[in-house]
């Protein structure tokens, strides 16, 4: 039997109904700049160390088959001479766009119990290191229904959210909801992968 009071809904395929009463607005918060790097760095860290064992066992064997080790030494010094350059390359593609942006500006979070979850930015304030009066302007608000997040997980200090329609992950501050929320509830919504870290 289906209720309609709000607080549940009921499963696809089956009779039975899964309690959604964790609706909730969080604090406004902006998520470190720090963090959002070493989240995107987190990403594609598998690849790049990937890529200096390929670059080192290539000068390694260029050095046994010349018979001349040199060539290894040659070798490290230019992978030592390509690590600023892929850090410039992380810089640029991940941290100068509009989605880095996005996930580092001013919002609040608002989670209802009809499986969405919606962002609202906020206005930039102006910081006291800028000299200048210029107006940020503001997003529109963003909504992620619940079958859009892709993974759920929860660290030390934030609860990331990772959907491929917001094209970033929303890092919000565990210290961002109310005094005895229980943010894991978010993690035991049918359908969405969680994990802890």
């Amino acid at each position: 039997m289906n209720h309609t009071n709000g607080t549940s809904a009921p499963l696809p395929d089956s009779g039975t109904e899964v309690p959604f009463d964790f609706s909730v607005t969080t604090k406004r918060f902006r998520a470190d700049h720090s963090a959002h790097f070493r989240t995107q760095i987190s990403e594609d860290t598998p690849l790049y160390l990937l890529c200096v064992q390929t670059l080192l066992i290539i000068a390694f064997l260029i050095g046994l088959w010349f018979s001349d080790f040199r060539w290894t030494l040659a070798g490290i010094i230019i992978i030592i001479f390509l690590i600023p350059l892929a850090g410039a390359y992380i810089y640029v593609s991940k941290l100068l766009t509009i989605k880095a942006y996005l996930a580092l500006s001013p919002k609040h979070v608002s989670i209802d119990s009809n499986r969405n979850i919606t962002i609202v930015y906020e206005k930039r304030e102006k910081e006291d290191s800028d000299e200048t009066d210029y107006e940020y302007p503001v997003h529109e608000p963003d909504y992620l229904p619940y079958e859009s997040i892709e993974r759920i997980r929860v660290s030390r200090f934030y609860l990331r959210v990772e959907s491929f329609v917001l094209g970033y992950p929303l890092l919000i501050p565990l210290e961002a909801f109310p005094r005895g929320y229980d943010y894991k509830k978010l993690c035991s919504v049918p359908g969405i992968k969680s994990s802890s870290s």
